[in-house]
């Protein structure tokens, strides 16, 4: 077979064709460009924060004024989960576009470690101020909310919206599996 090929087309080298200067530019920019996962944002959105003491509560048993802590917490999740990342930070009295580039997994996006654990919960909650609590449904057909299984917290990834532009302008695309 290599000699067929020598014999109609000649000695034939392997030829390298080499990519343009814009193209090796956007491939280095795109390398340079500072990421993270889909999970590190998540991580920070439920991390407990320290609140100033100017936004100190007033304690309901001693009646002084405390420093507290918040977290926010994800209580239940839905059957399809939509995300809307906040793309603009505020500096001063401008607001400037985030280029950082979040990664996610296609499939298989583990929620669990960002859910409230239910009997912890329930133990927070009777401890705590009266709050409403929703009575769990029982019986065969039933799960205790502590035993929902752990394929209930991924998600497979199926579609993304992008927006190109700024603040003032720009343009959405949409990426969709079929």
């Amino acid at each position: 077979e290599h000699s067929i090929k020598e014999c109609l087309f000649g000695s034939i080298q392997e030829e390298v064709v080499k990519d343009a200067e814009s193209v090796r530019n956007q491939q280095q920019q795109h390398l340079q460009q500072h990421s993270c996962t889909l999970d590190e944002c998540f991580q920070l959105y439920t991390k407990e924060e320290q609140l100033a003491p100017d936004d100190a509560w007033k304690c309901p048993h001693c009646k002084q004024l405390q420093q507290g802590m918040v977290k926010m917490s994800l209580w239940t999740l839905p059957d399809i989960l939509i995300l809307h990342l906040k793309r603009f930070r505020q500096v001063g009295e401008r607001r400037n576009k985030l280029s950082t580039l979040v990664r996610f997994p296609l499939t298989a996006l583990d929620m669990a470690p960002h859910v409230v654990k239910r009997s912890q919960s329930m133990k927070n909650l009777h401890q705590g101020s009266s709050l409403l609590s929703r009575k769990q449904p029982s019986g065969p057909n039933h799960q205790p909310a502590d035993l929902i299984l752990p394929h209930d917290y991924l998600y497979d990834l199926y579609a993304v919206c992008n927006h190109h532009g700024g603040m003032h302008g720009g343009h959405y695309t949409a990426y969709c599996r079929n």
